[in-house]
């Protein structure tokens, strides 16, 4: 019988139900630590006519390695003693160590096709992008971002123009990159308006420091690292004069054989699917921004409510018998005041950071 083991194994080496070739299966073994000799003998015994491997094959490969693992010369009739038994377990270290090797070697096979998931992504760094809280400059005051690159393990401080020195050269880098358009830039900003400048610069980095491509670029370690003054120029000094990506990659030889037969069709369906997917989000994004506004306003209403049931449970005004005559209705209407007071602070704050998350 086949072991969970011997399933875990081919998930990891296969996630898409592809079969080994021989490349591949030297990788695997490497993790068990037999003579090469020995891997090509058992690649050698495992039915491979046309240079690849099944998933019944694999795993008549991983019993054969337990069995050379524990000394035995490896043979056939090896496996015909475990007629109805499970088949030995072999030593391949840890299955995290494989699966890293299995998905870089895939990725060297195929540079063509994106073999990332959204988590593999995310993994590649996380940056942070928070406001200086004081405004710098002498005449002309100008607002300074502290980024931090989980990755490169550092903390730089940026102006908005250091950012378009960014994106400038990243265009040249790039050609051939959908690199991401920078917020706008604008002289006498609102609160709001920096605010929400923030987040986009903070999308725009984490979408380039999570580039297959880019993020791995001297120009960006750069960026996110360089802790010296006048960031702008000196990116610009070194870097203004770096040829294209495709100037110095080792695909640009074989970039043709790269190219599928049926690509004008693929860029015509990504295309027509990325415009779809583009005008739903955009208009999510429309209607998300409402949501945010809705929930400010709402919060600022229910703060000033609280304002004004506190001025009314704070009032000190002799009573007059004119107003009230006899009454002392007052005195217990302000007492609840008093209390709706503080329960619609609570409800501004809760309101306000709804609108925060949103």
């Amino acid at each position: 019988s086949i072991p969970p083991f011997y399933r875990e194994v081919y998930d990891v080496v296969c996630p898409n139900q592809e079969q080994v070739d021989r490349e591949l299966f030297v990788q695997l073994l490497v993790q068990s630590n037999l003579p090469k000799h020995t891997v090509m003998q058992i690649w050698d015994l495992v039915d491979t006519t046309q240079g690849l491997m099944t998933r019944n094959g694999l795993y008549k490969a991983l019993a054969l390695t337990a069995l050379a693992q524990q000394g035995k010369t490896i043979s056939d009739k090896l496996l015909e003693t475990y007629s109805g038994q499970e088949l030995p377990k072999p030593s391949l270290g840890d299955l995290s160590d494989l699966k890293t090797s299995s998905v870089r070697l895939r990725r060297q096979r195929m540079p063509n096709v994106l073999s990332f998931d959204y988590r593999e992504l995310c993994e590649i760094d996380t940056v942070k992008v928070e406001l200086v809280p004081e405004k710098k400059g002498i005449i002309l005051k100008h607002v300074e971002y502290e980024i931090t690159s989980q990755r490169n393990k550092a903390t730089v401080l940026r102006r908005y123009n250091d950012f378009i020195a960014l994106n400038e050269l990243l265009s040249a880098r790039f050609p051939y990159r959908a690199v991401p358009r920078l917020p706008p830039k604008k002289i006498g900003a609102s609160r709001e308006f920096i605010e929400q400048r923030k987040k986009s610069l903070r999308r725009y980095l984490n979408i380039i420091a999570r580039h297959p491509q880019m993020y791995d670029d001297k120009l960006l370690k750069f960026f996110l690292t360089f802790t010296g003054n006048d960031v702008q120029h000196k990116i610009r000094e070194l870097f203004r004069n770096i040829p294209d990506e495709f100037m110095t990659s080792d695909l640009s030889s074989k970039a043709k054989d790269l190219v599928p037969m049926d690509t004008q069709m693929q860029l015509a369906n990504s295309k027509e699917h990325i415009k779809l997917v583009y005008e739903s989000v955009s208009k999510l994004k429309d209607i998300a921004e409402r949501m945010v506004c809705r929930s400010a306003t709402f919060a600022s209403d229910m703060l000033q409510m609280g304002r004004q049931f506190g001025i009314l449970s704070n009032d000190t005004t002799s009573l007059s018998t004119w107003a009230m005559g006899t009454s002392k209705t007052w005195e217990r209407l302000q007492k609840g005041f008093r209390h709706l007071s503080v329960e619609f602070a609570t409800l501004a704050d809760k309101s306000m950071q709804a609108a925060v998350d949103e």
